[in-house]
């Protein structure tokens, strides 16, 4: 849980105020810290069974931790209690929850658990009172504090029953253990589009790179936040925003995501900006094929053209527009990353293209 700050001004303020970037708070609701004195009165009404039993210890760190059950009321009512608290003194923005998936308990002193056929007591996946715990701090955020967010840990298990109480899912997690050097196999281009846009559930969905996390080393965490391996960077890049999606762009060089965030910035923001994806825009773009591929936004009269390679070879990316359709006045596609122009020729402009890259392309005319 978030550890209260005084009145005078706390870690959030000063965080806050001092880059000012937005913040969120970070807890994890199945689970609860040993050090606090709450823990001691309730362990055994609140923990998870099968699980651990940690005992009470005043002096350990924050985040040592024993999992709990939502199915506990007390719970449920301590933890929109304490955050209704930490909002009141604390200057985050907003509720980050980790490892929050609705727990399998059978614990009998707060009503988890049933009797088989055989007699035998087993669990129960909680997912009505992991609901019903979401939903009650979602309310109390943006009905008592002016909209604080709400963002859930997601990494492959997906919840709608409990998540669609948040405000953003974050994903990708779940890829730690497999990535070796890059997602280029990981994350095709059919795999990232059904699992990773944030279209299809109405959630907005946020990936998280695991580039320099999967390294079990320092020096090769060191070497997946260097220039070196910007190439591995730049690929998941491009993947996420070819398909409107939105990073979380921990654990690796952070370059990439600003330069598209400063393109976007250029093209313009706003509801009018229309997203018109690979797989869907044959009538203003000619397909040049299954790994070479292209998103348009478009903004009134203007467009920024995502062309993305997703093969291991470089190549000639030759677009073919339908002008008319696309209802945007072009001579040239302007490269935002290196000004480099590129003459549209009755609708058609050839650009190079390097393997795994991605180019940002702003129409001109």
């Amino acid at each position: 849980m978030v550890k209260p700050a005084s009145r005078e001004g706390g870690w959030g303020e000063s965080v806050r105020h001092g880059y000012g970037w937005k913040t969120h708070a970070y807890t994890r609701l199945c689970e609860c810290s040993v050090r606090g004195p709450w823990y001691q009165y309730f362990r055994d009404e609140w923990r998870r069974h099968p699980g651990p039993r940690k005992a009470y210890k005043p002096d350990a760190d924050w985040g040592s931790a024993n999992s709990v059950c939502p199915n506990s009321a007390s719970w449920r009512d301590w933890t929109v209690w304490s955050f209704k608290q930490a909002c009141a003194q604390a200057a985050f923005d907003g509720l980050y929850c980790d490892v929050s998936r609705p727990p399998f308990c059978a614990n009998r002193h707060h009503g988890c658990g049933y009797l088989d056929q055989d007699g035998n007591w087993q669990p129960e996946v909680q997912l009505l009172a992991t609901r019903e715990l979401h939903k009650r701090l979602w309310i109390m955020l943006h009905e008592d504090f002016e909209d604080k967010l709400i963002s859930h840990d997601v990494s492959g298990h997906l919840f709608m029953v409990t998540q669609s109480f948040s405000d953003i899912i974050c994903d990708g997690e779940n890829f730690t253990g497999m990535l070796k050097d890059n997602y280029y196999e990981l994350l095709p281009l059919d795999k990232f589009r059904a699992e990773f846009m944030g279209h299809q559930w109405g959630v907005p969905s946020a990936f998280l790179p695991e580039f320099s996390r999967a390294q079990l080393t320092k020096e090769g965490k060191e070497l997946y936040e260097s220039a070196a391996k910007l190439p591995q960077v730049r690929h998941l890049a491009g993947m996420i925003f070819l398909h409107d999606s939105m990073p979380s762009p921990a654990y690796s060089d952070l370059t990439p995501y600003h330069t598209i965030w400063a393109t976007q910035n250029e093209l313009g923001w706003g509801d009018e900006v229309e997203f018109l994806p690979y797989w869907g825009n044959g009538e203003y773009l000619k397909p040049m094929g299954e790994n070479l591929v292209a998103s348009i936004f478009r903004r009134g009269d203007r467009a920024l053209v995502v062309l993305l390679d997703n093969t291991d070879e470089d190549a000639q990316a030759r677009m073919g527009f339908d002008l008319q359709a696309l209802k945007v006045t072009m001579t040239r596609l302007r490269d935002f990353e290196t000004n480099e122009t590129f003459a549209v020729d009755d609708g058609v402009a050839t650009t190079p293209i390097l393997h795994r890259n991605f180019r940002l392309l702003l129409t001109e005319g």
